[in-house]
C-alpha cells in the first residue's frame, strides 16, 4: 500500500513541478481510493473485536494522524507568506484558506475565493492542495456512522451482505452527481471540490475492503493480471487526463478502477512485475513520507513561483526541496505525535488546542493586516506607485457589478461559475443581446472594452471553464444556447489557447455554428500570459518587494502564438464569415513583452487584462480592424 501512495504522491508532485504529466493531479483519486480501503478494513476489524465502533477512538485517530503535521505546515507558510506574497488577494485568500484547512472545510473556501483547481488564481493560493484532505474528512464526519449502522442492522437482521448494498448506493449515487456535473457545470452539489462527487472514489476503496474475504481467494495469476492492469489503467490516466477533460467524470473511472484493481491484486500478486515495483525499500519510504510531501510540495512551489516568477525551473527546484521539511515533519511531528499519548479530559483537550491555536492565530492575523492595513492604503494611493491601473481580481470583478447587468438569460446566468458568489455573467444592458463574448476568461477580460467600444450595441460575456470546441459539454451547452438566439448577429471568440490548444475540426464546428445565418464572428489570438505578477510590476519598488518587472521575453511566446495564429487563421480560411484579428502585437515588441503601456498597467494578473487592458485592446482591435467596427455599428 505505501507504494501504491508513493506512486500517487509521485505524480501530483511532478504534475505541480510543471513537468509534462498532464494529468498527475489524479494521483489525489488515488489516494481517495486507499483512504476507503484502509479505513474501512480498520473500521470492519474493530466493529468484529469490540461489537462497535468507539468513534471517539477514531476520530482521535485521524487528528493525531493529520492535525499536527498541517498545522506545522500552515503556520511555517503563513509566516513565510507575510513577507513574501502580495497583501492585495494573496496574503487573504492564504489567510482564509489556512483557517478553512484547519477546520477540514477547506474545498469550500477555495471555491468561493480561489476558483477552479486550473484557474489562474489557484497558482497563487499556497493551500489549495489542502482541497482534498477537507474532502477526505468530511466524508469520514459521515462514512463511519454509516457503516456501523448497517453492522448493527444487518447483525440484528441476519443479512451480512446488507453493508455492500449501502456502500454500492453510495458509489451508484455520488457517481451519478458527479456525472451530473459534467453536464450541469456550476452547481453547488457537483465539481471539483465537491464532497458529494467524490464521495464514490472513497467508497470504491471501502468495498474493496468489504470483500476482502472473496478477493483473498483469487488465484495468484489473476491477482498479477489485475496488478499488471490496474497499473496500466493508472499510468495512462497520467498522460490521458488533462486540465480540460471533465472532472471528476467518465474519465475518473480511469483512475479509480485502475487504483482497484491494484489493490485487488496486490495481496496475491506477491511475484509480479507491478507489486515488486511498489515494495521496493525506496516506494515504501516515500510511501511513509508521502502524506508530509503532499502537505509541504505546493506551498513552496507558490512561494518559489512568487519569488522567481520568470525561472522556468523554479517550481522543480522547490518541489525537490520540499522532500527535507517533508522528511523532517514525519519524523520530528507526524510520527512522534501519533504515537504520544494525548491524555484525558481536560489534558486531551488542552494538547488538542494547542495544535489548533498557532496556525488559526497567525492566519487570522496576517489575514486581518492585509484587508485591513495594506489594501486600504494601496486602494486609496497611499502606497506609491508612478503606474495607473488596477491589481486584482476584486477590482475588475467590482468594476462588472458596479457599471453593467447581470446576464438576463437566467439559464446561462446559472450556469456561470461565480467569482465570489458573484456570477460571472453580464451584459451591457437590458433587454436582448445582439453582440456576445465565448470562450473562457480570456474572453471575459474583454468585455469591459467592447461593451464601451460598442455602446449601441448589447454586448454579453458567456464563459466557460473549457476549450470554444463542442466536444467540451460546458460550452456546448452555451452553444446551443446562442445559436438559437437569432437576435445574436455578432461573436466574438477568445480563449487561453496555449493551454486550452488549439483543435481545428472543433473550432471549425464551433464557427460554423455561430456564422449560420449570415452572423459575423471574430477571432482573436489572445495575449500574453506572463510569469511575473501584476502586483509586483506596479508595487515592486516598495518596501514589500524586492525588484519591479513587467516584461518577459519574447522567444518563447513568440513560437507558441506563430503556431495558434496558423491554426486559427486555417479555421478562419475555412469558414465563411469568420475574421481572425491579431491581438499579440499590442503588447510584444521585438525582443519582449510588456503588461504595460508606458506607465499604465493593462494586467491585473499574470494572465488576464485588467478594465485598462481591457480598453486598451478593444480600442487597437477596432481601430485596426475596420470589418470589425462596422459589425459593431461604429462605421459605415
Amino acid at each position: 500500500m505505501q507504494g501504491l501512495r508513493a506512486l500517487a504522491v509521485l505524480a501530483v508532485v511532478i504534475f505541480h513541478s510543471r513537468l509534462p504529466l498532464p494529468g498527475g493531479f489524479v494521483g489525489v483519486d488515488v489516494f481517495f481510493v486507499i483512504s476507503g480501503f484502509v479505513i474501512t478494513g480498520m473500521l470492519m476489524r474493530e466493529f468484529k473485536e469490540h461489537g462497535r465502533i468507539r468513534f471517539g477512538r477514531f476520530y482521535l485517530r485521524r487528528f493525531k494522524r493529520l492535525t499536527p503535521a498541517l498545522a506545522l505546515m500552515v503556520a511555517t507558510i503563513m509566516a513565510i507568506s507575510a513577507f513574501t506574497m502580495s497583501p492585495l488577494g494573496p496574503q487573504q485568500v492564504s489567510g482564509q484558506t489556512a483557517i478553512a484547512a484547519m477546520l477540514f472545510c477547506a474545498n469550500f473556501v477555495i471555491a468561493n475565493v480561489t476558483g477552479g483547481y486550473f484557474d489562474a488564481p489557484a497558482d497563487q493560493n499556497p493551500f489549495l492542495n489542502t482541497w482534498s484532505l477537507s474532502v477526505e474528512e468530511q466524508f469520514y464526519f459521515v462514512f463511519p456512522a454509516l457503516l456501523g449502522a448497517c453492522w448493527v442492522y444487518a447483525r440484528r437482521v441476519g443479512n451480512a451482505r446488507f453493508p455492500h448494498t449501502v456502500v454500492r448506493l453510495v458509489i451508484v449515487s455520488s457517481l451519478f452527481i458527479a456525472f451530473w456535473g459534467v453536464s450541469h457545470p456550476g452547481g453547488t452539489l457537483a465539481g471539483f471540490y465537491s464532497p458529494y462527487s467524490r464521495a464514490w472514489e472513497f467508497a470504491v476503496g471501502a468495498a474493496i475492503a468489504l470483500n476482502a474475504g472473496r478477493l483473498g481467494r483469487l488465484r495468484k495469476v489473476d491477482a498479477a493480471r489485475a496488478t499488471l492492469l490496474g497499473a496500466a489503467m493508472v499510468l495512462t490516466s497520467f498522460f490521458v487526463i488533462s486540465g480540460t477533460t471533465p472532472f471528476p467524470g467518465p474519465w475518473t473511472l480511469l483512475p479509480v478502477l485502475g487504483t482497484a484493481l491494484l489493490i485487488t491484486g496486490g495481496t496475491r500478486a506477491e511475484a509480479s512485475p507491478v507489486t515488486r515495483a511498489l515494495t521496493s525499500r525506496t516506494m515504501v519510504r516515500l510511501g511513509d513520507w508521502s502524506y508530509s510531501i503532499y502537505l509541504w510540495h505546493w506551498p513552496l512551489i507558490v512561494i518559489a513561483m512568487t519569488l522567481w516568477p520568470t525561472t522556468s525551473w523554479a517550481p522543480l527546484a522547490a518541489a525537490s526541496v520540499s522532500f527535507i521539511p517533508a522528511a523532517l515533519s514525519y519524523h520530528l511531528v507526524e510520527e512522534p505525535l501519533r504515537r504520544r499519548n494525548w491524555g484525558v479530559g481536560p489534558r486531551r483537550k488542552r494538547s488538542i488546542g494547542m495544535v489548533f491555536a498557532a496556525p488559526v492565530a497567525l492566519a487570522a492575523v496576517v489575514w486581518t493586516i492585509a484587508a485591513n492595513y495594506w489594501e486600504p492604503r494601496y486602494a486609496q494611493g497611499q502606497v506609491a506607485s508612478d503606474m495607473t491601473g488596477e491589481v486584482g481580481d476584486d477590482a475588475f470583478y467590482a468594476y462588472l457589478a458596479a457599471n453593467f447587468t447581470p446576464c438576463e438569460n437566467a439559464d446561462l446566468r446559472n450556469h456561470a461559475q461565480p467569482f465570489r458568489r458573484i456570477p460571472r455573467c453580464y451584459q451591457s444592458r437590458s433587454g436582448p443581446v445582439d453582440t456576445v463574448l465565448l470562450g473562457d476568461s480570456h474572453a471575459e477580460h474583454l468585455f469591459v472594452g467592447l461593451a464601451e467600444q460598442a455602446p449601441s450595441r448589447n454586448v454579453a460575456f458567456y464563459i466557460v471553464n473549457g476549450s470554444p470546441i463542442p466536444s467540451d459539454p460546458q460550452f456546448n451547452y452555451v452553444l446551443s444556447a446562442v445559436a438559437q438566439d437569432q437576435t445574436i448577429r455578432t461573436f466574438v471568440v477568445n480563449s487561453h489557447w496555449r493551454k486550452r490548444g488549439t483543435n481545428e475540426a472543433g473550432l471549425r464546428q464551433t464557427m460554423r455554428t455561430l456564422s449560420q445565418g449570415g452572423r459575423q464572428v471574430f477571432m482573436t489570438d489572445d495575449g500574453p500570459n506572463f510569469a511575473i505578477s501584476a502586483f509586483g510590476c506596479k508595487y515592486g519598488q516598495t518596501a514589500l518587494h524586492i525588484d519591479r518587472q513587467c516584461s518577459n521575453t519574447n522567444e518563447g511566446y513568440r513560437t507558441q502564438n506563430r503556431r495558434i495564429h496558423s491554426a486559427l487563421a486555417a479555421v478562419a480560411t475555412d469558414v465563411p464569415g469568420v475574421t481572425l484579428m491579431g491581438s499579440a502585437k499590442y503588447f510584444c515588441n521585438g525582443a519582449t513583452c510588456s503588461m504595460t503601456n508606458g506607465k499604465t498597467l493593462l494586467y491585473r494578473n499574470a494572465g488576464h487584462l485588467n478594465v485598462d487592458g481591457s480598453r486598451y485592446v478593444m480600442k487597437a482591435l477596432v481601430r485596426d480592424n475596420p470589418t470589425f467596427g462596422q459589425a459593431l455599428g461604429l462605421s459605415s
